[in-house]
């Protein structure tokens, strides 16, 4: 009774210490997914708000789906991680975060592109106001020279 005493004290402790390690996997692999859709959820609305369709975000979407699926594959019932699928579950978010970072820079060029046109457009109007008031200026120095 003694010696299983201190063996079942030392199993706890070892269980304790295990349990946060574990728990930090999951928590890192669940930041990584959710900052995954916080980009994809930014683009998306992005891309609503221009009216342009981005082609990434669906590949972002499935290598989204892809993470959040190895996540739910590979955690036990208790909650626990396994670490090999760790790296595996950061990858997919990772390219899911870069697909919709990618779509942000097509959405981003578009807008560029557009605000290029308006104001080229613009530029006759503005050299047609610019005679407009350089002739009335040189009207009204004609005016004061006589």
């Amino acid at each position: 009774m003694k010696r299983i005493l201190p063996a079942l004290l030392l199993f706890a402790l070892c269980l304790a210490l295990a349990a946060p390690a574990a728990a930090d996997d999951r928590e890192q692999a669940q930041f990584a997914i959710q900052k995954a859709r916080t980009v994809i959820d930014k683009t998306t609305a992005r891309s609503d708000e221009a009216k342009v369709p981005v082609s990434e975000l669906q590949k972002a979407r499935t290598y989204l789906g892809n993470a959040q699926a190895s996540l739910d594959r590979n955690t036990s019932w208790r909650g626990k991680l396994d670490p090999v699928a760790l790296p595996d579950i950061l990858h997919w978010a990772e390219m899911a975060e870069i697909a919709a970072s990618t779509g942000m820079a097509r959405l981003d060029k578009v807008s560029h592109e557009r605000e290029n046109v308006r104001l080229e457009k613009a530029i006759p109007e503005t050299e047609a106001k610019i005679k407009v008031f350089t002739a009335k200026h040189e009207e009204i120095r004609r005016l004061r020279d006589q």
